[in-house]
């Protein structure tokens, strides 16, 4: 029997740093030859990003984002995700825009 859907419940969470590195990019394999779908439960967002295709970020119950590995660390679309993916430098401010230019504005 083939499962449609493996999931994973903090799988590596109990390993030393290096095994947990090496099963990574074994799953990440496994994935590419098999072709199957996982659910990848996980705290550790080096271990999410490098094994998932798709990062689903939740905070109490609700999706904060679900997007590609790169474009959540890049473009995280709430405070929580921000924050959540770890130290960042974070600016306040607006952009004002007129109709030749546009420039940010720092804020308070």
């Amino acid at each position: 029997m083939e499962p449609q859907i493996l999931l994973l419940d903090e799988p590596f969470g109990a390993l030393d740093a290096q095994v947990r590195k090496e099963l990574r990019r074994w799953l990440r394999q496994l994935h590419e030859e098999l072709k199957f779908t996982s659910v990848f439960v996980t705290h550790d967002q080096e271990e999410a990003m490098e094994v998932a295709d798709r990062v689903v970020v939740m905070s109490q119950g609700n999706i904060e984002q679900a997007d590609a590995p790169e474009r959540v660390w890049r473009e995280p679309s709430t405070r929580f995700v921000l924050e959540f993916m770890g130290e960042v430098n974070r600016l306040q401010g607006s952009s004002a825009v007129d109709s030749s230019t546009s420039a940010p504005t720092a804020g308070r």
